[in-house]
């Protein structure tokens, strides 16, 4: 198993996910391929995927935050909640009236 799928398998155990070993090369495959329709700004791509494909596990909303902290703590999405925070921060700021 590489090193991400060994990392993700490891990261939904933490957040207290129940896999099923026979169905986790097909899950992790489909969620390559969102990953990857997110990055090409797809969503529509990535929400039909995920549509299409029955994962062998659900997550709750407690452990999806939990997901969310684990990966807040470790190597992809801190740069990602950076800009999240950025994008923000702009939608915030409003432009003075000019007289």
């Amino acid at each position: 198993m590489d090193n991400d799928k060994v990392r993700l398998e490891n990261r939904l155990k933490e957040a207290g996910i129940q896999l099923d070993a026979a169905k986790f090369q097909s899950d992790y495959n489909m969620l390559q391929k969102i990953a990857d329709a997110l990055n090409d700004k797809n969503i529509a791509k990535a929400k039909n995927i995920f549509h299409l494909h029955k994962f062998s596990f659900s997550v709750t909303e407690e452990q999806a935050k939990k997901l969310w902290e684990i990966g807040m703590d470790q190597d992809i999405l801190p740069q990602h909640k950076t800009r999240l925070d950025s994008e923000s921060t702009k939608k915030k700021k409003k432009k003075g009236k000019k007289h």
